[in-house]
């Protein structure tokens, strides 16, 4: 699958209050006191139920042609990501995710409304706090050799199908994630994408 997987184990990254705040009000920036009962505890909740491990891998970028990109075994047939990856001689796949422990909290709390808004949202920034992380490193790797990096591509934006789900899951075995229905990653707090590297 790839020659080298690399492993960050046992990653401390936090939801950032305001990024959740922002989230269960749909964008809509928080004005004082418009903090909901019980958010400071379900974040120090989430905190403590977050096991966040990421793998990655970097491949060649065999070709790209308008709607296909080809890596050495795998081909993502998505015109959104080609464009994201044109004139890419790299890219970075990963998958970070926060474990069962985090899936089991927020189901856990199905029977209060308002705790169960609040812990998924924190669990979701959670997550993608692990992938702005990785985004962030990859940038100041890709800068050392003279390239750049590009912004994360996952499947389910634009045109890149959530079935490309499964390959991360063969490539990342050790992480223990799998695939659901409607190719929904389990653990649910996952995230996958993809990072390109162009030289400058």
């Amino acid at each position: 699958m790839c020659s080298t997987i690399s492993c960050v184990e046992e990653m401390l990254c936090r939801a950032d209050a305001g990024r959740v705040l922002s989230r269960l009000r749909r964008g809509r920036k928080a004005g004082p006191g418009d903090v909901p009962r019980g958010f400071r505890e379900a974040l120090l909740d989430v905190a403590a139920a977050s096991h966040a491990r990421l793998a990655f891998c970097r491949q060649a970028v065999v070709s790209v042609r308008p709607g296909l990109v080809e890596l050495p075994r795998h081909v993502f047939d998505s015109a959104d990501l080609s464009k994201r990856l044109e004139g890419c001689s790299s890219a970075t796949l990963f998958m970070t995710t926060l474990g069962p422990d985090i899936d089991s909290l927020v189901s856990a709390a199905r029977g209060d409304a308002l705790r169960h808004l609040i812990l998924d949202a924190a669990a979701s920034e959670t997550v993608e706090e692990c992938a702005r992380w990785f985004q962030r490193n990859e940038k100041k790797a890709a800068e050392a050799t003279g390239s750049r990096a590009t912004a994360r591509f996952s499947p389910g934006f634009g045109d890149l199908g959530l079935e490309n789900q499964a390959y991360f899951t063969q490539l990342f075995p050790g992480l223990g994630v799998t695939v659901g229905e409607g190719f929904m990653l389990v653990p649910l707090k996952t995230v996958t994408g993809v990072v390109g590297w162009r030289k400058l």
